[in-house]
């Protein structure tokens, strides 16, 4: 009897040392998931027309007229960044003297044209890409976006970039400030890559005071 009770004793104190390791993981995996979430993933809205149509960016101006969404900063995401994905970025007038990104300094939000070390050219707003193992131009890539052609030409010619440099531009390139005026951003300028946009949002003061979420998009990892 008194075995049978030793044996139990010892099936519970096994029982509820599973259990209090079991636990114990799941708040180490819950407390991990929060630190990367709140480290690597960042909220978003969007200022200005620059982006237009994929993104609006009226939220000062009226009523739940921005998107907002986030944006994965993690080294991971900025290393496997894909033509057409977005990207959150600052520029080089942003880098004080120091070396160091100002303070005052806000993020810009565009679309990668073209990728580190390729040679490209944009020719009447259509985009090539020079193929080096075949030494000739490709086909002209399809846009993912609509561009006001009767307001703005763009034209680059035959341009090689460094194998850190990423040629930026907005979807509405009758209204953005980007590569085409400011020229290839520095892999250490980016913020990050957007992940998803999943709700409209009104600013105010530069501040988000209204949320309307709607059915999310998903951008991460989006190859067009």
């Amino acid at each position: 009897m008194n075995i049978m009770t030793d044996i139990n004793k010892k099936k519970l104190k096994y029982s509820l040392w599973s259990l209090a390791y079991l636990g114990l993981t799941a708040i180490i995996v819950v407390s991990a998931t929060s630190i990367f979430n709140n480290y690597y993933y960042e909220s978003v809205y969007v200022s200005g027309s620059s982006m237009q149509p994929t993104f609006d960016g009226d939220g000062a101006s009226k009523s739940l007229g921005s998107d907002y969404g986030i944006v994965d900063k993690s080294r991971g995401a900025k290393n496997t960044i894909r033509r057409y994905q977005i990207v959150t970025t600052y520029y080089p007038s942003d880098v004080g003297s120091d070396g160091k990104v100002r303070d005052d300094a806000t993020y810009n939000i565009k679309r990668v044209l073209v990728k580190p070390g390729e040679t490209f050219k944009v020719e009447n707003n259509d985009l090539y890409i020079y193929n080096h193992h075949t030494k000739s131009w490709g086909e002209k890539l399809d846009m993912p976006f609509e561009r006001n052609l009767e307001t703005i030409v763009r034209n680059v010619s035959q341009t090689t970039l460094k194998n850190n440099e990423y040629f930026l531009a907005g979807d509405n390139w009758a209204h953005s400030s980007d590569s085409f005026s400011v020229g290839p951003i520095n892999y250490d300028l980016l913020v990050g890559v957007v992940a998803k946009m999943q709700g409209k949002c009104t600013i105010r003061d530069g501040k988000v005071v209204e949320k309307a979420p709607y059915e999310a998009r998903y951008f991460l990892g989006v190859d067009y």
